[in-house]
């Protein structure tokens, strides 16, 4: 089931064909940083420096079977991932927290593996961003 729906201001480049599952949504993210291009820049480059460490502390939380590590690592990186209208990594991170906070870490390597494909799939949407941002601070030199 997916909660999150892109607006229809998504950016169509960022899509998966305007499925449930958009990459980003371009609207949301600008929306978030009040349309500072450069700052968003400055947010995505935070997200893509600070997720590797929470995906190993969420790996280890569940090798571990530790319910509330997996709840709370999953908690952050689904608001990070918020902030760019991203629903496929939200909804699996959302759906790893969910199962945290059940008391049970069953299922969980499969929804890591969803969340480390959606991650994926998200980060080149997030590198065009950052391009983005630079050619728009070059061109307004």
């Amino acid at each position: 089931m997916h909660e999150s729906v892109p607006s229809p201001s998504c950016d169509l480049r960022t899509t998966k064909g305007g499925t449930p599952d958009a990459l980003l949504d371009r609207a949301i993210a600008l929306e978030r940083v009040d349309g500072d291009l450069e700052l968003l820049r400055e947010v995505v480059k935070l997200f893509l420096d600070e997720t590797p460490a929470l995906m190993r502390s969420l790996r280890t939380a569940i090798e571990r079977g530790d319910c509330k590590a997996v709840e709370r690592v999953a908690h952050s990186l689904k608001g990070s991932a918020a902030n760019f209208g991203a629903a496929g990594v939200v909804n699996a991170a959302r759906r790893l927290e969910e199962l945290g906070r059940s008391g049970t870490t069953e299922g969980a390597s499969e929804l890591l593996q969803l969340l480390e494909a959606a991650l994926e799939e998200l980060r080149p949407a997030l590198l065009d961003l950052i391009n983005e941002g630079k050619r728009a601070a070059s061109a307004a030199r």
